[in-house]
């Protein structure tokens, strides 16, 4: 949630009118670690290699901005990775951009059968935490859910 609402505070410095901005970020956890981006491609495939076979929780933060309305929040899932073995992971990596995704991977570009969320929405492990994000919405009016 932090670095979410730091996202979007960096966003708002930096323009002029009354926007609404929102800003997410996501982290993996597993065996009571917190897994973030790799630095690199050697450190991915070490992170993918532990997730194999395991199942972790992801956790994505909100922060929504506009004039003086902040909210902050998040959404968490639990994903389990199948038994993919260690050449499947490197040929991931070589053809998906890892650097950039907590975990060292996206959902949405992973091989049908690597992956399946067990627990919560895939829009959480994306990076966008849907339901909270209507709820940011319907605060400030932009959004009724009840329709």
């Amino acid at each position: 949630m932090h670095y979410a609402k730091e996202k979007a505070k960096s966003v708002k410095n930096k323009i002029k009118e009354n926007a609404l901005i929102i800003g997410f970020d996501t982290i993996i956890f597993f065996q009571n670690k917190i897994i973030g981006k790799p630095e690199d491609k050697k450190e991915a495939l070490n992170i993918l290699i532990r997730l194999n076979n395991n199942v972790h929780s992801v956790y994505t933060g909100i922060a929504c901005l506009k004039d003086d309305f902040v909210m902050v929040d998040y959404e968490s899932a639990k994903v389990r990775f199948n038994n993919i073995p260690g050449e499947k992971w490197k040929e991931y990596i070589e053809n998906n951009s890892v650097l950039d995704k907590a975990g060292a991977y996206g959902i949405q570009d992973l091989p049908v059968g690597y992956a399946v969320v067990i627990e919560g929405r895939i829009e959480t492990v994306i990076g966008i935490p849907i339901e909270k994000l209507k709820q940011c919405l319907e605060r400030m009016g932009l959004w009724n859910l009840r329709q």
